[in-house]
């Protein structure tokens, strides 16, 4: 087993993740009850439900995560991210290149989330994770929908995997074939600071965010330079001046769910602006 990645809120190891692992790092995923302010009609059903079904029909987890909350009593039942594999379907590389499709699940039992069944895309090189953006298909069951909560959050992952993954390969295909100038890389860059900070002043530059850590990164596609940038916004780890003051300090790994999906969403979403 590789050692674990990431930061102390995001476990990956490379292999399948037992229960065990997911019950220690993302525990609102077995969560007993929903979190004391939802009322009478949500309609409480844990994740671990859902999931138990998914690994009954081939998928496993590859990477968990769960956000910390501003109000310790809600810590057990926050929102919660799982990306899934199910390997039989896509084992065969020529057909991705180099990584492999995900299915991402997002939940919460204090009211803050939906099931959100979305898709994503690995890529072995980075050991990188992006998401799609909006305009591909994803997918969302209610806690107010009744007793077959499972079944559908099970259906939705299905959805996923016959009409996302299908439009995200797509796009990928047409991403590897853009290739882009500084100006260009530059308008992506900027996004992503925008992303991350809004109208925070940003502690770095933006083309910081184009620094490349390794030589399969070294070309001009869209595809690349997108995962680049992913890469950057997201992990963090360099030193930095801040824009306004020149203070050195470090660049921390974005960690909370709903930062990590809305960053993805919108790269994805500029990438394919892009290509328009």
């Amino acid at each position: 087993m590789r050692p674990i990645i990431s930061s102390p809120r995001i476990l990956r190891t490379g292999s399948p993740l037992s229960l065990e692992a997911l019950k220690q790092h993302c525990p609102a995923v077995f969560a007993a009850e929903a979190h004391s302010s939802r009322g009478p009609r949500y309609r409480y059903v844990p994740t671990i439900t859902p999931l138990e079904k998914m690994l009954a029909n081939g998928w496993q987890v590859y990477e968990a995560a769960q956000q910390r909350s501003r109000e310790r009593d809600r810590d057990p039942y926050t929102k919660h991210m799982l990306r899934l594999r199910r390997a039989g379907d896509f084992n065969k590389q020529a057909n991705v290149g180099d990584g492999i499709p995900e299915l991402v699940l997002i939940n919460a039992h204090d009211g803050s989330a939906a099931y959100h069944l979305r898709g994503g895309f690995f890529r072995f090189i980075c050991t990188n994770g992006l998401m799609v953006g909006t305009h591909i298909s994803g997918f969302k069951v209610r806690h107010t929908v009744g007793p077959q909560t499972a079944e559908e959050v099970l259906e939705a992952g299905e959805k996923v995997v016959t009409e996302s993954f299908p439009q995200m390969l797509e796009f990928i295909d047409k991403f590897r074939e853009k290739k882009l100038n500084h100006e260009e890389k530059m308008m992506l860059a900027m996004r992503a600071l925008d992303l991350r900070y809004g109208t925070t002043l940003p502690k770095f530059p933006a083309d910081d965010l184009l620094a490349v850590h390794r030589d399969e990164d070294k070309d001009d596609s869209l595809w690349t330079t997108l995962n680049v940038v992913q890469e950057n916004i997201l992990n963090g780890g360099w030193e930095t001046r801040s824009v306004g003051f020149g203070r050195r300090s470090a660049v921390r790994p974005v960690e909370r769910v709903t930062a990590i999906a809305q960053i993805n969403a919108g790269l994805w979403d500029k990438a394919q602006e892009m290509i328009a």
